[in-house]
């Protein structure tokens, strides 16, 4: 079965799985790219791990006549010639618009190399009928790119069989959630994203963990079996083979263990990620935050759950599965370049709520121009203590550059009180009744500067000369000026 390469969460792998094709999420291997100045890390990664020939497996640019992008004078010459390590044997790669620096790189894998490229245009905006419109015809568009590489186009019961197939695997991994790891889940949401019976989905995933290897195509695990703590914890991937694998047989999934509150069986400070994608070394923060003492109980990372698609719409699913696809994917999740993007605070203030998250590590790339700009919004609305990470892509690992920063952040949540439920003095409003929560930053206090105070001592004395002149013309004598404490009593003199 031929396999295609995507690396975007709002491209439904259903889509593709459901035209006969093995869907991929794109993962690039090794250790963090070199620095090409103004260039992001994640797109350079991509760029140097891209399939060069339909079904070759990934190659790195090697030479500099081979170096599509040499950056500005002075940079280094080298910076393209580390070698790829995923090996994925593409027949196609697919991109979106999602984010500028993408756009470019299809433009570059283009002129360097012989695979298709198909770039999924997604509207930015997202609340109008033709925008929901413009999704659907670029699903169709995407059809027949997929048509013309060997695929068939699916009828409705096939895609509906699919759909629900996904739908399954997504439910039985989000209830054994309480049983895995932060990292195992992260790493489990990452699985989701490929296909459903073969090694680069959920079940190739389980497979991997009891052969201790990494899963090949959605998960990069030659780099990933080295980090601390991987395989470490065998009760989640027990729990996630139990669950996944009653899904698979058609077996509901069990209802999701609630999560412990704070200082009721767990120690460790919640935290929660926020940012754009990551890398596989970028995992290795989960094992930064857990030997810190603390546990991102929230992946909103772009390649977290907060772009799990949401659950199909029965009616929609059983008139117009493709409708459903649209609904779930381009109508339901939250991302920053949306515009409005109002939904990724909603579903930051639910999650956080209901998880008690209680700091948020927020991670960007220094040329990601998104998250950049987002950052002083989220930090006027967190109500919570907000780190920022940011990563250039030339540091040996994770923890060379954040493991500071980590440390003092749950060394000052150590002895903070846990974040409130929704309604205890969050200051948060229903937008939806019993649905959604958005939680509004705790009021700003006005600054306090020398000119203010001297104002209100102006205001005070004000005050005092009209009640004194207002007893004069009443008649009344006015009040004696209270005594000035004695040296010693009630003051100290000075020395």
């Amino acid at each position: 079965m031929k396999m295609v390469a995507y690396c975007s969460p709002l491209i439904p792998p259903e889509w593709i799985a459901a035209h006969g094709l093995r869907p991929a999420w794109f993962t690039p291997g090794g250790r963090a790219p070199s620095v090409v100045r103004g260039m992001c890390p994640n797109a350079r990664a991509i760029l140097d791990a891209a399939p060069r020939t339909a079904g070759g497996k990934s190659v790195a640019f090697r030479s500099a006549k081979e170096r599509p992008f040499r950056g500005a004078k002075g940079d280094n010459p080298t910076a393209i010639d580390s070698p790829a390590a995923t090996g994925i044997d593409a027949w196609a790669l697919l991109l979106t618009t999602t984010c500028d620096q993408l756009r470019r790189v299809s433009d570059l894998v283009r002129r360097e190399a012989s695979v298709p490229v198909f770039v999924f245009n997604v509207p930015v905006t997202w609340k109008t009928e033709s925008s929901r419109n413009f999704y659907r015809d670029e699903l169709e568009r995407l059809s027949r790119f997929l048509v013309s590489l060997g695929g068939t186009r699916p009828g409705v019961e096939q895609l509906t069989e699919v759909m629900v197939r996904y739908q399954r695997s997504r439910e039985a991994v989000l209830a054994a959630r309480s049983e895995m790891s932060p990292r195992q889940f992260a790493e489990a949401v990452i699985a989701l994203r490929g296909g459903l019976d073969d090694t680069t989905g959920c079940h190739g995933y389980l497979a991997s963990t009891r052969r201790g290897a990494g899963c090949q195509g959605a998960i990069s695990g030659a780099d990933w079996q080295s980090a601390p703590g991987y395989w470490q914890d065998a009760s989640g991937t027990h729990a996630m083979t139990t669950a996944v694998e009653n899904a698979s047989q058609g077996n509901p999934p069990s209802p999701p263990a609630p999560l412990p509150q704070a200082g009721v069986g767990r120690e460790k400070v919640a935290i929660a990620l926020v940012g754009g994608p990551l890398l596989p070394h970028d995992y290795e923060l989960f094992d930064l935050v857990q030997r810190a003492g603390g546990t991102i109980v929230l992946d909103a990372s772009e390649t977290g759950e907060r772009t799990l698609p949401a659950a199909w719409n029965p009616r929609l699913l059983a008139q117009d599965p493709a409708a459903a696809l649209v609904e779930a994917y381009f109508g339901s999740i939250p991302d920053v370049f949306r515009r409005p993007n109002d939904p990724l605070y909603d579903w930051l203030g639910r999650e956080m709520t209901a998880r008690q998250v209680r700091g948020i590590l927020f991670r960007r790339y220094v040329w990601c121009d998104l998250w950049h700009v987002e950052l002083h919004r989220l930090r006027k609305w967190a109500p919570v203590p907000l780190v920022e990470i940011d990563v250039a892509g030339d540091e040996e690992s994770v923890a060379a550059r954040t493991e500071g920063r980590i440390e003092a952040l749950l060394e000052m949540l150590g002895s903070a009180s846990p974040l409130p439920l929704a309604g205890e003095g969050l200051g948060v409003r229903a937008v939806c009744p019993a649905t959604d929560i958005h939680p509004l930053p705790p009021p700003a206090a006005p600054p306090i500067n020398e000119a203010t105070d001297e104002a209100s001592s102006r205001s005070n004395e004000t005050s005092v000369v009209k009640r004194a002149k207002e007893r004069e013309f009443q008649g009344d004598p006015p009040s004696p000026p209270a005594p000035l404490p004695q040296a010693g009593e009630g003051r100290r003199d000075a020395s």
